[in-house]
């Protein structure tokens, strides 16, 4: 809820403005990535779950499954919570050769490059919103800069293309992931952020 007594203050009609940055999530609030993971985790375990169980376990569910197991979480760990989640348990590491048993980081190097794939021959969808909103504030001389923990961040960049590049915003990858809100806050102090970066 709105609080009445903080004056309303539009970057772009208001030369009294709350904010000297904002920051912008690249996943989930600039670029809809959630869609390309949640492909790329089906068709992995599409791919692998027959031959751990037999088809007996139930398949992988890209919406309940993906939250429930996978999203926030580090590809490794969303393997095994997820594996677990189906009564599997794989050794963590091992050979990559060709005919070796399935391991943990063996999986997560393999939904690595189906999300690439299916980023580079689809591209990602993009928040027009969140967009705009980039817009106006930097209109109105307020910084913005994209933050996102993702290794993946300079490939869905480029994917998203020339909407992207229209906000003029800068963009950091942050160290940790989504839990750590402090790391997207630091870059406000730590880089000086202004309207004209």
């Amino acid at each position: 809820m709105a609080n009445s007594h903080l004056p309303h203050t539009d970057p772009a009609h208001s030369d009294t403005v709350l904010y000297d940055a904002v920051l912008f999530d690249l996943d989930g609030v600039v670029t809809d990535t959630a869609r390309v993971h949640s492909r790329a985790w089906q068709a992995l375990f599409d791919e692998v779950l027959p031959g751990l169980t037999g088809e007996t376990a139930a398949p992988f569910d890209p919406e309940a499954d993906y939250l429930r197991h996978i999203d926030g979480r580090r590809r490794e760990d969303g393997i095994r919570e997820f594996l677990e989640s189906r009564g599997i348990r794989l050794p963590e590491d091992g050979p990559d050769a060709a005919g070796s048993p399935p391991t943990i980081a063996g999986l997560a190097a393999r939904k690595q490059a189906l999300f690439e794939s299916i980023l580079a021959a689809e591209g990602v969808s993009v928040f027009e919103d969140a967009l705009s909103l980039a817009r106006r504030l930097r209109r109105g001389h307020i910084a913005t800069a994209i933050v996102t923990s993702s290794r993946n961040s300079a490939r869905v960049l480029r994917a998203a293309g020339a909407a992207m590049t229209s906000t003029s915003s800068s963009t950091a990858r942050m160290p940790c992931g989504s839990p750590c809100p402090e790391n997207r806050i630091q870059p406000c102090f730590s880089k000086r952020l202004s309207g004209s970066a």
